[in-house]
């Protein structure tokens, strides 16, 4: 049986894991990973990196490998809420750079959380979602 103490600490290893992973990726394919887990108005940016054409982006991270209770990636709606809440507030105190995700599984068409997604890249807030 998991504890909720034993839950937290698989998902907080998996997602440091899958910040690991996505810089790993990043740097591969020709970005320039430049901080981690910065401070932009009071909330935390998992990675900074400069992409290929030198365009500074802040990068959001939600990905797991599947093995939590909770459903991996963008495909859990209170992570979808979570992550497009911090793409509205750093877009509201006029943070110019693109807001990049980058996740292990993306919701499941025809969902609220694919639905709320989607209204915060047609609203600018979110620049794209890369699932690796």
């Amino acid at each position: 049986m998991t504890t909720d103490h034993s839950f937290q600490v698989t998902a907080n290893q998996q997602g440091s894991d899958f910040e690991k992973y996505t810089a790993l990726w990043l740097r591969f394919n020709g970005w320039a990973v430049h901080g981690a887990h910065t401070k932009r108005h009071g909330s935390t940016v998992d990675i900074e990196a400069f992409d290929p054409d030198g365009v500074l982006h802040l990068i959001e991270c939600k990905g797991s490998d599947g093995t939590s209770k909770r459903l991996p990636g963008l495909s859990d709606g209170t992570t979808v809420k979570v992550c497009i809440g911090v793409a509205y507030y750093l877009a509201s105190m006029g943070v110019e750079h693109p807001y990049t995700v980058f996740t292990s599984h993306v919701p499941n068409p025809g969902t609220l959380p694919e639905k709320m997604l989607d209204r915060a890249l047609i609203d600018g807030v979110i620049d794209s979602v890369k699932a690796i």
